[in-house]
């Protein structure tokens, strides 16, 4: 959920960096914060999935290493995904 002040912090900064009008411009900052929430979401459930295989394998105690590798490798694994739905949504596909 911290990610949706950053989108729309980011949004912010592009509309004063282009120089862009803010009465016509506000309503684009829906986007990024859209994007910024729903692939913040998606990246927790990935790591959800990863802590709940490792606590299934009978390790109940996750450490701190436990915990940074599993979000590590659970999101370098679904980069992809999080790269392909924000530029399809946008138009910018490839």
């Amino acid at each position: 959920m911290i990610s949706i002040p950053f989108s729309l912090i980011g949004g912010i900064w592009l509309i004063y960096t282009f120089g862009y009008n803010v009465s016509e411009s506000v309503s684009w900052l829906y986007r990024p914060s859209w994007h910024g929430g729903t692939y913040g979401m998606l990246v927790l459930c990935f790591i959800d999935v990863e802590i709940s295989k490792i606590c299934a394998a009978g390790s109940p105690i996750l450490s701190a290493d436990v915990i940074k590798g599993t979000v590590l490798s659970s999101t370098s694994l679904r980069v992809r995904p999080i790269i392909i739905g924000p530029s399809y949504m946008s138009g910018t596909a490839v």
